[in-house]
């Protein structure tokens, strides 16, 4: 009888944890921030400056003509707007998602651009392309956090 109650108690002790483990909320979970998303981009950036490696030469934003400022909201849309010398401003709009130190960003005309990043602090870098004399050179944008 005794070996019988203690694989009863044992028993229930197993599917009570077993319960208890599966069905446990991530503390992790922010219903603010939807997976797939770095809470870390949240906010708001501007471009300081544009590093071309294969010249070795970095080009502050004024420099290039440009004010740049991107901003990521915590249910997945961003905005950014660019404004050139000439005060002429385009804002582009759509959905923004992050997978493995990858940015992935939806216009609304559907177009979609996944750009490796990484963020250090309130600075970030977005690895992409500079469009010069209609070429596409390899880039490294650095961007500072308000």
């Amino acid at each position: 009888m005794k070996s019988l109650l203690n694989k009863t108690l044992t028993l229930t002790v197993i599917i009570t944890l077993a319960f208890l483990f599966t069905n446990c909320n991530d503390d992790d979970n922010n219903p603010a921030s939807p997976p797939g998303h770095d809470e870390n981009l949240i906010g708001k950036w501007d471009l300081l400056e544009a590093f071309i490696p294969t010249m070795n030469i970095t080009y502050s934003a004024e420099e290039i003509g440009i004010s740049l400022v991107a901003s990521f909201e915590a249910n997945s849309n961003y905005e950014m707007t660019t404004t050139d010398t000439t005060g002429a401003v385009e804002v582009e709009t759509g959905t923004w998602s992050t997978l493995d130190g990858i940015l992935t960003l939806k216009d609304s005309e559907g177009t979609e651009e996944a750009i490796p990043y990484t963020i250090n602090g309130n600075v970030g870098i977005l690895k992409s392309t500079y469009e010069y004399q209609g070429f596409d050179i390899p880039a490294d944008f650095k961007f500072i956090k308000r």
